[in-house]
């Protein structure tokens, strides 16, 4: 038995549905005691992009693209489907964004002359667990030494580390060095990003969580901060990190080089002074690299320019020890005041400089005098 049907009238083969009924008016509804008519409000919208629907030309053109296919046209399914690329996003130029984003990657030192990402070691040491074995051996002989960068996407800052393992390691020494960028940049409300990569998220979650419990001891509280990563096998997304770790390879080759022919010889990549030449490049980005708006990354988070004076890396130093305190002193009020050593980077929120020692110590000193030019170098 078939179902139902709702009635209609056929005229001349055609179908006519039945009548519907008006529908209510709402104003009339709305209409109070007294006659009077509210009106609905107009209502705002944001204006976001929508998109683009290509429109198909006439069908002569179709027929002469399909005999080459060139050039690409958006509304052949065949150009899509053999040369497509996907969405491509761009800059976002003039997107806002209230809450600042901070970027955080890896990325690689080999023994030889170059610096790579983990994408780029596939062929020598392959994403499984045989391959992530053979790098954490490499990394112990010295092979290969392991960085992290992390970059604001607003201010355009970036820091890079060396650091000792891939992910969260036991003690946190890593997300702590995520922790105190943060607190370097002083933003109360971020968003963490990352890659899909399990070992990236992992660093990701304790970095949050120690950003909630040590930074919001200070005055300047953390409002709020989140995580978020590019879809799975998807690293476009964070590609505003990849600029931050281009222009510190860049940099950290550059000072390498000039430190290599002052010294007359080479030095590894992977030897311990790298580690700091890897925070020093960094550095120098910061402090140097003027934007389109005229300012550093450096004044767009503290508001003024890097104030003290630049010293190259490497350097011969004689450094002064502390008027006060264990370090003064330690021969005697007819001791040296100034001792040896080589600068090796600057304290940002101490404004001291790094001074590595004949003992192999590294030492935060106030003020310092190059050994080789003679010229003083002081904070006043």
């Amino acid at each position: 038995m078939r179902p139902q049907e709702t009635p209609v009238d056929v005229v001349s083969d055609v179908l006519i549905a039945p009548a519907v009924e008006d529908e209510p008016d709402v104003e009339a509804q709305a209409e109070n005691n007294e006659g009077e008519t509210e009106i609905m409000p107009e209502e705002e919208v944001a204006d976001l992009k929508v998109a683009a629907v290509p429109a198909l030309p006439s069908a002569a053109d179709v027929a002469e693209h399909r005999v080459t296919h060139m050039p690409y046209r958006n509304w052949c399914q065949h150009c899509v489907a053999g040369r497509g690329l996907g969405e491509r996003r761009g800059r976002h130029v003039g997107r806002q964004h209230d809450i600042p984003r901070v970027g955080i990657d890896y990325w690689f030192v080999t023994s030889g002359s170059d610096l790579k990402r983990r994408k780029e070691l596939k062929e020598e040491y392959p994403e499984d667990d045989g391959g992530e074995a053979k790098l954490e051996e490499d990394r112990k002989d010295l092979k290969i030494m392991k960085c992290l960068a992390v970059r604001c996407h607003e201010s355009k800052a970036v820091f890079a580390h060396a650091v000792p393992v891939k992910g969260r390691d036991e003690d946190n020494f890593v997300a702590e060095l995520i922790t105190t960028d943060v607190e370097f940049m002083g933003h109360v409300k971020l968003i963490l990003k990352s890659d899909n990569e399990p070992a990236l998220l992992a660093l990701g979650r304790a970095a949050l969580l120690n950003i909630r419990c040590d930074v919001q001891k200070d005055e300047s509280k953390v409002e709020s901060i989140s995580m978020e990563h590019s879809a799975e096998h998807e690293s476009q997304s964070n590609g505003g990190t990849e600029c931050g770790i281009r222009a510190v390879r860049g940099m950290f080759r550059t000072v390498k080089l000039c430190l290599e022919e002052r010294l007359g010889h080479k030095v590894p990549p992977t030897h311990p002074m790298m580690t700091w030449l890897i925070e020093f490049s960094a550095l120098l980005l910061n402090a140097k690299q003027v934007g389109e708006d005229g300012k550093s990354a450096w004044n767009r988070l503290r508001g003024r320019d890097f104030g003290q004076k630049l010293v190259g890396f490497g350097e011969a130093v004689m450094y002064k020890q502390p008027p006060k305190g264990p370090q003064h002193d330690v021969d005697g009020n007819m001791g040296a005041r100034m001792f040896p050593g080589q600068f090796v980077d600057y304290s940002c929120f101490s404004n001291a400089y790094l001074v590595a020692t004949e003992t192999g110590d590294v030492v935060k000193v106030r003020s310092l005098a190059s050994a080789t030019r003679g010229r003083q170098v002081e904070r006043r």
